[in-house]
């Protein structure tokens, strides 16, 4: 299996400011506004029910009023069936192209591949006077926010967008069915279940979106006032035999820290690809992270 840490939502170029996490722990990745959005940050059915704000909301007031509810956001990954209206036999997905999908293809990313998904966020506060805002004193965090276990590739210009849509009529509102022509357009639709190397199916689906903070979701390292230096188990070292994380290669960037790896990561790049295929302790990593707790799965 190969892991694809996927950087999404906003950034400091793309929105320009960090995404929430509530006072009551729950979070949500804001989408960047980009080609081929067909619906508005009002739209997205998020927020209200715990946060008393529908996201439209949130994003005006984080942004100081420079991104609107009305803006059309790039609703991708799609991993929340709650999100939006849905047609039957909806799936979760994500759209990828130009050089990022080139990287995908170069490094062989196939069905049964696993991207984890991360991004910039920060604790928020409401106040009466400015509604939502970034708590004072809080810090800078990559955080894990969802998963998607690949199961089908669709490629979109192979297939075309219409003949797409009459065999997945679901797929109507995915931004990447709405650019123009593009050989690099590829839409990842998630398996059933998540299968992780060396523990076999693991009762978790295929895909899904982590709307509640927990540490394990941290990628930053304790202490660090940078959100790009993260703290990693040691078999992420780049000297092991399955090798380095993409674009990560370079020696200076690693750090033995106690048992754990420090790493700084590039300011750039949207996906860093690791061949697990001879990192047996990834399963139980990547389990202890996308596991639900306890009190949790007690509920359910």
């Amino acid at each position: 299996m190969k892991l694809i840490l996927s950087r999404k939502g906003f950034d400091s170029a793309a929105g320009g400011v960090a995404s929430p996490i509530f006072p009551d722990g729950t979070m949500y990745s804001l989408p960047i506004q980009a080609a081929g959005a067909q619906k508005s940050y009002r739209d997205l059915g998020k927020g209200s029910w715990h946060t008393g704000s529908e996201i439209g909301t949130v994003v005006k007031h984080l942004t100081g009023g420079r991104v609107s509810g009305d803006a059309l956001a790039h609703f991708d990954p799609d991993l929340d069936e709650g999100a939006l209206p849905r047609l039957p036999g909806w799936r979760p997905c994500f759209g990828q192209t130009s050089s990022s999908q080139s990287h995908l293809a170069s490094c062989g990313v196939d069905v049964g591949d696993l991207f984890l998904f991360f991004g910039w966020f920060r604790q928020v506060t409401q106040q009466t006077s400015r509604g939502w805002s970034f708590a004072p004193g809080t810090r800078n965090l990559h955080l894990v926010f969802g998963w998607l276990q690949i199961g089908e590739i669709i490629r979109v210009d192979a297939f075309g967008p219409d003949r797409i849509l009459h065999e997945r009529p679901w797929l109507k509102d995915h931004p990447h069915l709405h650019f123009g022509p593009d050989p690099q357009n590829v839409i990842y639709v998630a398996s059933d279940r998540l299968a992780l190397p060396g523990l076999g199916l693991t009762g978790l689906p295929g895909a899904a979106e982590i709307g509640q903070f927990r540490e394990e979701l941290i990628l930053t390292a304790p202490g660090s006032s940078r959100r790009g230096l993260w703290r990693l188990p040691n078999w992420f070292s780049p000297q092991h035999p399955g090798g380095a994380l993409t674009y990560h290669s370079e020696p200076n960037r690693w750090k033995q820290v106690g048992p754990d790896l420090h790493l700084s990561t590039v300011g750039r790049g949207q996906e860093f690809v690791l061949d697990c295929s001879q990192r047996p302790e990834a399963g139980n990593w990547l389990l202890e992270m996308l596991s639900p707790p306890a009190s949790l799965r007690g509920a359910a």
